[in-house]
């Protein structure tokens, strides 16, 4: 068996057993088992590519000593509060994540294959799980589909195969200006649209319209009709078949509270949450606001009896690493942010224009849902991320 077998099955173990773990389980556990698999993931690969060898040469920049000072510091303040953070799960799915960044930061430089192994072995597993949803739905799902919201075959909670869709669509959206399998990619894509508009997940819709948004305005007139065309298409089919196999239940159920005038009902709840979350930080004072109360704090802190995150990516910085773990946090999005849109603009690579609008997509969706408390979306946000810096990096030099 060679390397690259061994990758794809350590990659497909990756994607697909925390899905398998979210079913009956919470999701702290599914993103536990996450955190170990991305650095099963990372010693692979770092031996693999033989990434020990530059570890001497390894020279850390002025802003690097910067970020490295505001973890301490960040670390000092936990201390300071009592909270054990060594003995927090989460400490763990952040310590991978800041490892598996900087693996595929280096990979993304040197092995163009990997790129491509990781987005069709994630496509495979986004395709599987689409198709037996809707085979679910049809002929195992009992009559009542709105229990399915909340109990979902997969996954701890329907939105969180809406992370998996955002994902897909923008896949098959590649593989469709691109010219490959054609054929194929435009089923995929109506799988995935048609969950999406089965589910009403307005989050993923938002993250879609967002991506597609920029892809319109940068894409050549014949690769922008083509797409549109097919996108059209398939949206009106979707909703069609829905509505004859009285399937509307779930969307109808996210456009009644959608229309609501007040913000909070309209939001799902998610501004209480949101201020309910800073509140708490606030009022622990001045070292709570600058560090935060550690990883997991919404948890740990059980703000709601049932929603265990916060659902906006920077209220979720804020609460667990302060005001200096928010301006890091922002510092680097900002970054990748102007390196997706030097990509967007300048870039004839149509892979790393669709993976450039993917993450700025993928943003906007962080501020309405857990894109960056989720193990499988955060894992894409941390490739995204990663791939565009690498790409950026490797032009200017």
């Amino acid at each position: 068996m060679t390397t690259n077998n061994l990758l794809i099955g350590l990659l497909l173990t990756l994607f697909l057993v925390p899905i398998l773990v979210s079913v009956h389980n919470y999701s702290y556990y599914a993103n536990n088992t996450a955190a170990y698999l991305q650095l099963a993931l990372c010693v692979f690969v770092f031996i693999k590519h033989r990434l020990y060898r530059e570890l001497a040469d390894i020279k850390l920049k002025r802003g690097i000593w910067a970020y490295l000072l505001v973890l301490l510091l960040i670390f000092g303040g936990w201390l300071y509060q009592y909270i054990p953070f060594q003995g927090i799960y989460r400490s763990w799915v952040y310590l991978s994540a800041i490892v598996l960044y900087l693996v595929l930061l280096a990979v993304a430089q040197r092995d163009p294959l990997f790129l491509s192994m990781f987005i069709r072995t994630k496509q495979l597993v986004i395709f599987s799980v689409g198709i037996f949803f809707i085979l679910f739905i049809y002929f195992f799902a009992e009559p009542e589909i709105i229990n399915l919201k909340n109990h979902p075959p997969v996954f701890r909670h329907l939105r969180h195969l809406n992370y998996e869709i955002f994902f897909g669509v923008l896949i098959a959206t590649l593989c469709i200006i691109s010219g490959k399998n054609r054929t194929e990619q435009t089923a995929v894509l109506f799988v995935l649209i048609f969950l999406t508009a089965w589910s009403g997940g307005r989050g993923s819709v938002l993250g879609v319209l967002v991506s597609l948004g920029l892809l319109w305005f940068f894409l050549s007139g014949a690769n922008r009709k083509q797409l549109m065309s097919r996108l059209l298409i398939l949206s009106v089919l979707s909703l069609v078949i829905i509505l004859l196999t009285n399937q509307d239940a779930i969307l109808a159920n996210t456009l009644g509270y959608s229309k609501e005038y007040d913000l909070d009902r309209f939001s799902a709840g998610r501004v209480s949450i949101w201020n309910k979350a800073i509140s708490v930080v606030l009022n622990e004072g001045i070292i709570a606001t600058l560090t935060g109360l550690g990883p997991d704090a919404f948890g740990r802190w059980g703000l709601d009896r049932v929603v265990i995150q916060p659902h906006n990516a920077f209220v979720q910085c804020f609460m667990e690493f302060g005001l200096l773990g928010l301006l890091v946090f922002i510092l680097f999005i900002t970054k990748t942010m102007i390196n997706a849109v030097h990509l967007l603009k300048n870039s004839d690579d149509q892979l790393m224009q669709v993976i450039a609008a993917s993450f700025i997509g993928g943003m906007a969706f962080s501020l309405v849902d857990g894109i960056f408390y989720h193990a499988y979306p955060l894992l894409m946000m941390i490739f995204l991320s990663a791939t565009i810096n690498a790409q950026v990096t490797a032009i200017r030099t």
